[in-house]
C-alpha cells in the first residue's frame, strides 16, 4: 500500500492536503493488481486484486495521522486479507518517526489474524532520496520483521516520475523461519492523470536467503483517487 506508512504498503501516490480551518485532510482510494503477492518476504497469493481507503489529517506541518482500510482477494484462489490501520508520524528536519497498528485478518494461510505494532523512521536525503527502517512485532504469529530501504525517485515531466526502492528484511520466529528473509527491489512509473487521478504500474523482485526458496517476479499497479 502507501510508502511512507509500514506499512504499502503502501501508495506510490501522496494525498494532497486540504484545508478546512485549522485543520489539513486529505482522502485516497486505491484498487490494483499485482500478480504475485508477497507478505514480508513469504510467497503467500498468486493474482491477488487489492483495495484500499485512506484519510490523512495534519495539525500542522509536523504532526500528521493517518487511518485507513484494506482489503484483498486472490483471483482463483482461497486466500484474502482485511486490513485496519492507524499511524501516526512526527517530522523534523530530515527526519520523520513514526509508529503505526493495525489489525489484519488472514483467510486461506498458515499466518494468523491479530494486531500488529511498528516503529520507523525515515531520513531524507534529498528531494527525490530517502531510507527507512522499520521494527514490527506480530501478535498473531508472536513474529518479528524488520527492515531497511532505500527509495530514489526521478521526474520525467510535469504529470509523470519514475522510481526505483530497493533494501533487505529480517524475521524472527515467522512461520518457523528467523534470520535474513529477503533482498527486494521495486521499479515503477506514476502517472498524473489529472489533479484527481494517477495510474502507477511496477515491476517487482524478492531474492530470498533460503536456499529451499526461489526468487519472485511480479508485476502489478495501482490507480488512485484523490478526494
Amino acid at each position: 500500500m502507501r510508502y511512507l506508512i509500514a506499512l504499502i504498503a503502501v501508495s506510490t501516490t501522496a494525498s494532497p492536503l486540504l484545508s478546512a480551518a485549522d485543520l489539513f485532510y486529505g482522502v485516497e482510494a486505491l484498487s490494483g493488481y499485482r500478480s504475485a503477492y508477497l507478505y514480508r518476504g513469504f510467497d503467500i497469493a498468486d493474482g491477488l486484486l487489492e483495495f484500499q481507503l485512506e484519510a490523512e489529517v495534519a495539525a500542522n506541518k509536523e504532526t500528521i495521522i493517518s487511518f485507513g482500510t484494506s482489503l484483498a482477494s486472490e483471483s482463483g484462489g482461497d486466500f484474502s486479507q482485511f486490513d485496519f490501520y492507524f499511524d501516526a508520524r512526527y517530522e523534523i528536519n530530515e527526519w520523520t518517526l513514526g509508529a503505526i497498528s493495525s489489525y489484519r485478518d488472514f483467510t486461506g494461510t498458515d499466518l494468523e489474524s491479530g494486531f500488529d505494532l511498528g516503529l520507523f523512521g525515515i531520513y531524507q536525503w534529498s528531494d527525490h532520496l530517502d531510507s527507512k527502517i522499520s521494527l514490527h512485532y506480530d501478535f498473531g504469529n508472536e513474529a518479528s520483521y524488520a527492515s531497511v530501504d532505500t527509495r530514489w525517485s526521478l521526474p520525467l515531466n510535469d504529470s509523470t516520475y519514475s522510481y526505483l526502492e530497493g533494501g533487505m528484511s529480517w524475521v524472527d520466529s515467522y512461520l518457523d523461519r528467523s534470520g535474513l528473509q529477503d533482498v527486494f527491489g521495486k521499479a515503477g512509473l506514476t502517472f498524473n492523470i489529472n489533479e484527481q487521478v494517477s495510474a502507477s504500474p511496477y515491476l517487482a523482485i524478492s531474492i530470498p536467503f533460503e536456499k529451499e526458496e526461489s526468487t519472485s517476479v511480479y508485476a502489478g499497479f495501482w490507480f488512485a483517487f484523490l478526494f
